[in-house]
């Protein structure tokens, strides 16, 4: 019965490890945005949405002197194939976003924001609140969905002013925005263009492949 049941606890870690099952991807986001930002993220049509988190409703930093000066950092566990997305909207020109994303705990980014890896969509002509979801997730929804994506217009190398550097962001991570970073489209959704991967199956293999050594010298032994 001993072996039956650790084979069955065998096969069921190889078989995790092998298709990912039930698994998430932990993202970690450093990010801020001038002036504010709604951080989301979800499938392509925006169907099962998630609100992450905010920077400060006002225009002080709560550390910093803008709102803009410092970011602030999430970890959330995203699903295979969810898409990140961020809503930005500003008080006055200039206006940038600049966010970097690793995976899994790695220190090195995997994302970050740059022209090639990102595309955006206008908002609306109404700027969102001080809220603490800004945008709603049924209008967030209809963003998702919608056929109006577009290429990023503009990317300024990291250090780029006003803004200089951003302590705590990736020094690879640009300050994008969607037009003109020094225009009047004021409320911009951006999102990335390739979806949050699965996450690698080789640690659970590699588990079970040595549960099932130890197994068998344990039974070796026994003989």
């Amino acid at each position: 019965m001993k072996k039956l049941y650790m084979a069955g606890i065998l096969s069921g870690l190889l078989f995790a490890g092998l298709t990912g099952t039930a698994q998430a991807t932990a993202v970690t986001a450093h990010i801020t945005a001038d002036n504010h930002y709604g951080l989301y993220y979800g499938d392509a049509t925006g169907s099962n949405l998630q609100f992450v988190g905010r920077n400060e409703t006002g225009d002080g930093g709560s550390a910093g002197e803008y709102n803009w000066t410092l970011p602030e950092t999430y970890t959330v566990n995203t699903s295979a194939g969810d898409y990140l997305y961020v809503a930005v909207w500003d008080d006055g020109r200039p206006q940038m976003l600049t966010v970097d994303f690793s995976w899994d705990a790695d220190t090195a980014p995997e994302l970050v924001t740059d022209a090639s890896n990102w595309q955006f969509i206008q908002g609306g002509t109404t700027l969102p609140g001080a809220s603490s979801i800004p945008v709603a997730i049924g209008a967030m929804q209809t963003y998702a969905g919608s056929a109006g994506w577009a290429p990023i217009g503009a990317s300024l190398a990291y250090n780029s002013g006003p803004w200089g550097n951003i302590d705590g962001v990736d020094d690879s991570a640009k300050f994008i925005w969607g037009t003109s970073a020094d225009g009047s489209d004021s409320f911009q959704i951006f999102r990335t263009n390739n979806p949050v991967p699965a996450p690698e199956p080789a640690t659970m293999l590699l588990f079970g492949t040595g549960l099932a050594g130890l197994i068998g010298v344990a039974r070796k032994k026994k003989k």
